[in-house]
């Protein structure tokens, strides 16, 4: 997550390990770049997580607040997040 965080500018990391069976996903390591962020799990979106886990395929949406495949995620529209990069 180190050398991630030194390569892109993101502000949260998330890596989930996943029962292929259920698709159920489970954060096993995450990430911030500010340290007094308590509630870091906020910036999850599971739209996003759904949608890799789903397609097998990665992704970046640089305005996901624009992105039409996100259209109707609340974490998106109404959160702080805005560029996703997910990676299966």
């Amino acid at each position: 997550m180190n050398v991630l965080f030194g390569l892109v500018p993101a502000d949260h990391g998330f890596v989930f390990l996943t029962d292929e069976s259920t698709l159920q996903a489970t954060v096993v390591l995450k990430r911030s770049r500010y340290p007094k962020d308590e509630k870091i799990e906020q910036f999850i979106c599971h739209t996003a997580l759904r949608y890799v886990l789903e397609s097998q395929k990665p992704f970046l949406s640089i305005d996901a607040t624009q992105d039409e495949r996100f259209q109707k995620s609340r974490s998106i529209q109404q959160g702080p997040i805005h560029t996703i990069l997910c990676v299966p």
